[in-house]
């Protein structure tokens, strides 16, 4: 365990199927007498295979501020990134990973789980939705900057296109299939959902957010929505004020 700034960071392996998956556990360090139950969260990250896999680092920019007010983090590299064995199949059997993920935090006797929280980011954010359409132990999901529409977004991104087509090897049913558009009336209609999105994000359509969001409201799904105008792709450049607003949803 390593203990960097006052996050402590433990890398550990799961068994997913038949694959060792590797996980980042973040959280402070608690003293012996405190038995509080902590909320969980589960952070899915962005990008494809090796692209965009998890260092100890990552989590700590986006939940860092969650980590700090008793947030414990679960931030894992799906089948085919970072250590993980398998092959990455971009919203396929990697679900498995984050699902086969729920045994793991319930062995931690600090964890709630009744408060678990699921965290996704760009890419991630399809994870997080599809894992939650086939669940019903997440209470709550953070999307940031997230691609909703896989069909659309090809369109207006030629090169997602390519490695979608092209090395995962997706047709257009299997686009729609891992599209939370079409997925997210799957899940229970008591999670609550906050989307977040940057208005000037060039990987990422903001109308994409907005879309999703208005499928909430006309399928009753708890949602609220924020747009930042001057908000680049995963919000990093005002990510002061994001975290603010992510602190101030969580506590209410």
């Amino acid at each position: 365990m390593m203990a960097n700034d006052d996050i402590n960071v433990n890398e550990i392996f799961y068994k997913s199927d038949d694959f060792n998956i590797q996980c980042y556990i973040l959280q402070k360090e608690y003293k012996k007498e405190n038995s509080d139950k902590k909320p969980v969260i589960i952070y899915c990250r962005g990008g494809n295979s090796k692209y965009g896999e998890i260092t100890s680092k990552q989590p700590k920019l986006y939940c860092g501020d969650m980590i700090r007010n008793n947030h414990i983090v679960y931030a894992i590299n799906y089948r085919g990134g970072g250590k993980s064995e398998g092959i990455d199949e971009f919203g396929g059997s990697e679900v498995i990973d984050i699902i086969n993920l729920y045994d793991v935090i319930k062995k931690n006797k600090i964890c709630d789980l009744d408060n678990i929280i699921i965290y996704g980011l760009s890419r991630g954010c399809m994870e997080a939705l599809l894992v939650a359409s086939k669940v019903n132990w997440v209470k709550s999901i953070i999307l940031n900057c997230g691609v909703y529409n896989l069909l659309e977004h090809i369109e207006w991104r030629k090169d997602m296109a390519d490695l979608l087509r092209n090395k995962y090897k997706l047709s257009d049913k299997e686009l729609t299939k891992r599209s939370p558009k079409y997925t997210i009336t799957r899940i229970n209609k008591n999670i609550n959902i906050l989307i977040l999105h940057g208005q000037k994000d060039t990987k990422i359509q903001a109308m994409d957010a907005l879309k999703l969001y208005n499928k909430c409201v006309k399928h009753n799904i708890k949602a609220k929505l924020i747009i930042y105008p001057e908000g680049e792709h995963c919000l990093t450049d005002i990510y002061r004020e994001v975290r603010n607003d992510i602190s101030n949803w969580l506590k209410n």
